[in-house]
């Protein structure tokens, strides 16, 4: 769950690829041709979540003077990769 969740949750182009394989998947079971609109939602979604994400790396840029919260960001970043490998690597083994 950990996984699906950092894969999903924190990378906005796993959500266009998994969109993207659900509309293919679902067009194929049910010969249905799915709305241009979902695809144009899809897309502006995208660009919406990286220019907010461009925005407040610029806001805590600006803010942060010392750079203690980028350290903090960074360390919490470095601490979920690193959860998210020992679980991949317990799932590969079969520990969990």
């Amino acid at each position: 769950m950990m996984f699906a969740m950092s894969v999903s949750l924190l990378n906005p182009h796993a959500i266009l690829w998994i969109r993207l394989a659900l509309l293919v998947r679902a067009r194929s079971a049910m010969k249905v041709w799915t709305s241009p609109y979902l695809h144009i939602s899809t897309i502006l979604v995208s660009w919406i979540w990286f220019l907010s994400l461009a925005f407040a790396g610029k806001k805590v840029g600006d803010a942060d003077t010392r750079g203690k919260i980028l350290y903090m960001i960074n360390k919490i970043s470095a601490l979920v990769i690193w959860a998210v490998a020992v679980y991949i690597a317990m799932k590969l083994f079969n520990l969990v």
